[in-house]
Protein backbone atom coordinates (compact mmCIF):
# COMPACT_ATOMS: atom_id res chain seq x y z
CA UNK A 1 0.00 0.00 0.00
CA UNK A 2 1.35 3.32 -1.05
CA UNK A 3 1.03 6.03 1.21
CA UNK A 4 0.46 9.38 0.44
CA UNK A 5 1.29 12.88 2.09
CA UNK A 6 -0.02 16.32 1.40
CA UNK A 7 1.74 19.17 3.18
CA UNK A 8 0.04 22.23 3.16
CA UNK A 9 1.78 25.58 3.96
CA UNK A 10 -0.52 28.51 5.02
CA UNK A 11 0.70 31.52 3.45
CA UNK A 12 2.15 34.13 6.16
CA UNK A 13 0.16 37.22 5.81
CA UNK A 14 1.76 40.03 4.20
CA UNK A 15 3.59 42.54 5.94
CA UNK A 16 4.26 46.38 5.71
CA UNK A 17 6.98 48.23 7.71
CA UNK A 18 6.94 52.09 7.69
CA UNK A 19 10.09 54.10 9.01
CA UNK A 20 9.13 57.60 11.54
CA UNK A 21 12.29 59.43 11.72
CA UNK A 22 12.36 62.75 13.98
CA UNK A 23 15.19 63.84 15.77
CA UNK A 24 13.93 64.28 19.21
CA UNK A 25 15.91 62.18 21.95
CA UNK A 26 14.45 58.37 23.02
CA UNK A 27 13.43 59.58 26.58
CA UNK A 28 11.22 62.83 24.79
CA UNK A 29 7.34 62.44 24.75
CA UNK A 30 7.33 62.63 21.31
CA UNK A 31 9.62 59.61 20.91
CA UNK A 32 7.42 57.95 23.73
CA UNK A 33 4.29 58.69 21.87
CA UNK A 34 5.74 57.21 18.67
CA UNK A 35 6.67 53.72 20.45
CA UNK A 36 3.58 53.51 22.19
CA UNK A 37 1.75 53.88 18.54
CA UNK A 38 4.15 51.91 16.78
CA UNK A 39 2.72 49.40 19.56
CA UNK A 40 -0.62 49.76 19.29
CA UNK A 41 -0.88 49.11 15.69
CA UNK A 42 1.36 46.21 15.59
CA UNK A 43 -0.76 44.70 18.13
CA UNK A 44 -4.48 45.69 16.33
CA UNK A 45 -2.87 44.59 12.92
CA UNK A 46 -1.24 41.10 14.22
CA UNK A 47 1.90 42.62 13.09
CA UNK A 48 0.79 43.31 9.48
CA UNK A 49 1.68 46.81 9.94
CA UNK A 50 4.72 47.71 11.76
CA UNK A 51 6.16 51.63 12.25
CA UNK A 52 10.05 51.16 13.16
CA UNK A 53 10.61 54.23 15.11
CA UNK A 54 14.34 56.09 14.37
CA UNK A 55 14.88 58.70 17.39
CA UNK A 56 17.35 61.28 17.88
CA UNK A 57 18.19 61.79 14.00
CA UNK A 58 19.46 58.34 13.70
CA UNK A 59 17.25 58.07 10.42
CA UNK A 60 17.54 61.79 9.19
CA UNK A 61 18.01 65.17 10.47
CA UNK A 62 15.25 67.49 10.34
CA UNK A 63 15.65 68.76 6.80
CA UNK A 64 16.48 65.62 5.14
CA UNK A 65 13.24 63.93 7.00
CA UNK A 66 10.48 66.20 5.86
CA UNK A 67 12.18 66.07 2.45
CA UNK A 68 12.30 61.78 2.64
CA UNK A 69 8.38 62.20 3.27
CA UNK A 70 8.05 64.23 0.29
CA UNK A 71 10.14 61.97 -1.99
CA UNK A 72 8.62 59.14 0.03
CA UNK A 73 12.08 57.50 1.02
CA UNK A 74 10.89 58.08 4.57
CA UNK A 75 6.97 57.42 5.24
CA UNK A 76 6.26 59.13 8.38
CA UNK A 77 8.54 62.41 10.27
CA UNK A 78 7.80 64.60 13.64
CA UNK A 79 8.42 68.10 13.64
CA UNK A 80 8.86 70.29 16.44
CA UNK A 81 10.29 73.87 15.89
CA UNK A 82 11.79 74.28 18.89
CA UNK A 83 14.23 70.83 18.36
CA UNK A 84 15.25 72.32 15.40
Amino acid sequence: AAAMTIGLVAAAPAQTVLHFSHNATADDTINLAAERMAKQIAEKTGNALQIKVHPNSSLAGLRDGVEGVKLGTIDLTAVSAERG
